[in-house]
């Protein structure tokens, strides 16, 4: 079914056109464009002494709340044919689930709404419809930018924010989607006093300091000091020795003879590196190396005899016909 699905997917991306702001899904496009493209805005605005405002915008449940009619009616839109229509139709029209609880599951029901969560072809299906219903709200990037349902909007000043925010708010509410009300968040780069904050249907919205953005952290003050440092945490974490993981050339013999024990007495790769205090990976890379090349460390234990290397057997051949008392010896 997943590869029936790619190929139905490469098909729908050769007819389909998706906007330069959709970052998610899209080849030749990633995460890092849109944090270095929102990165450079914000250290413009801050240099230039004015103020930015982003609004970071949050849906509930998106895979969930798709509907079925908006969905083909996107693909139709994005000049999709009709045939591929039908064939996504005939993934979706008999999808049926059941509910496993503490006390037993249910009688299977149908699944009316929403997209098919786990399926190969559902990420594009979903940037579809991203892209049709946003159409008219949308600014050119960086002002506004998408990683499938993550959105960000960007303006010179609060007042247009906050009119974007609303706009975008109905364009994707009106076609079953929602804004999450907890979630969505405001930040204010190079703030100055009395900037006030930013209303979505009456309600306030969160105003922050910093917000991870597609895994990095930005700060109202423009500056990447946050993330340099926790970007250098990581590095110095994954270079220097943990005392409580060792790392391959650090074990013992016997700590590598007990990791194949337990390997062939059923254990997993993480049981064996929580009971040794060994990085899991490591653990992995011992038992694939004792597998492919059945190491001598562990041969003479079971009875076997040591094997021999090709470089061992041209040094005893070298050795032998240099000195023929060893032949007449034996």
């Amino acid at each position: 079914m997943k590869l029936w699905e790619r190929v139905v997917e490469a098909r729908l991306r050769k007819v389909v056109e998706i906007c330069e702001q959709q970052y998610g899904f899209m080849p030749r496009r990633s995460t890092t464009d849109a944090i270095f493209a929102l990165r450079i805005l914000m250290e413009k605005y801050r240099d230039g002494q004015r103020e930015l405002h982003c609004v970071f915008v949050d849906l509930e449940k998106v895979y969930n709340r798709v509907p079925r009619e908006e969905l083909w009616y996107c693909m139709r839109k994005s000049g999709v044919a009709e045939k591929y229509v039908r064939v996504v139709q005939d993934m979706y029209e008999r999808s049926r689930t059941v509910v496993r609880c503490a006390v037993g599951q249910t009688e299977e029901f149908k699944v009316e709404v929403g997209l098919h969560q786990g399926l190969a072809l559902s990420p594009f299906l979903f940037v579809i419809v991203m892209d049709q219903l946003s159409e008219e709200v949308r600014q050119e990037s960086p002002w506004t930018m998408m990683f499938a349902d993550d959105i960000v909007i960007c303006s010179e000043s609060r007042e247009q924010v906050e009119e974007n925010l609303e706009r975008w708010r109905f364009a994707l509410e009106r076609r079953g989607m929602k804004v999450s009300r907890s979630k969505t968040e405001y930040m204010c780069v190079n703030e100055r006093e009395g900037s006030g904050t930013v209303r979505l249907q009456g309600e306030e919205v969160k105003k922050v300091q910093e917000f991870k953005y597609l895994g990095s952290t930005v700060q109202s003050n423009g500056e990447s000091g946050k993330e340099y440092k926790r970007h250098l945490s990581t590095t110095s974490n994954s270079q220097t020795p943990n005392s409580t993981m060792a790392k391959t050339k650090e074990l013992s013999k016997d700590t590598r003879n007990k990791i194949v024990d337990l390997h062939q007495a059923g254990k997993t790769e993480s049981a064996i590196g929580k009971q040794l205090g060994v990085k899991k990976s490591t653990v992995g890379a011992i038992i694939r190396k004792w597998k492919t090349f059945k190491t001598t460390d562990n041969l003479p234990r079971s009875g076997a005899p040591r094997k021999i290397s090709p470089r061992g057997v041209k040094m005893i051949t070298r050795t032998v016909s240099k000195n023929p008392r060893t032949t007449r010896g034996t």
